[in-house]
């Protein structure tokens, strides 16, 4: 074969090579969009000038993870002592029924009034989180916070 006829053949290799990765990328998104995760959000709110803060009471069930939770102010940020809102974050991992408790507790001593709640949860095969309720003693005068779930 000639330099000429080779130089000509390059350009298609590079569209067949470029064809073929495209391929498989699309090959590898679309099976990880088979089983998408949905995730939960649960907002708790508490009193920074009291110390106490919510916790997960127990272990998380297999059919949740835990991925992230963090503490924030509620509203002006510079009154001490003030409102905070404690967010939990979970995925579905695996299908079955799931419950994820809290405890309101200061240094691993639980509240006096033994404020906790329980959320229950039904994964399904796809990985779609149903709420199936709640229960237990929250702040005053407050109903349990409805969780929030969406897909990821």
């Amino acid at each position: 074969m000639n330099t000429s006829a080779k130089t000509k053949l390059l350009p298609r290799i590079g569209i067949v090579v470029a064809g073929v990765a495209a391929l498989a990328i699309a090959a590898a998104l679309s099976s990880c969009a088979a089983t998408p995760q949905q995730t939960i959000k649960i907002q708790l709110q508490s009193n920074a000038g009291t110390g106490y803060e919510w916790v997960v009471d127990g272990e998380t069930p297999s059919t949740l993870q835990q991925v992230e939770s963090n503490v924030e102010p509620q509203g002006d940020e510079d009154l001490v002592g003030g409102p905070l809102v404690t967010t939990y974050i979970f995925q579905s991992q695996a299908e079955g029924d799931g419950t994820i408790s809290f405890r309101l507790e200061r240094a691993g001593v639980p509240a006096d009034d033994d404020l906790q709640v329980t959320y229950r949860f039904t994964v399904d095969k796809n990985l779609d989180v149903t709420f199936d309720g709640s229960e237990g003693a929250y702040l005053e005068g407050e109903e349990i916070p409805a969780p929030e779930i969406y897909a990821q």
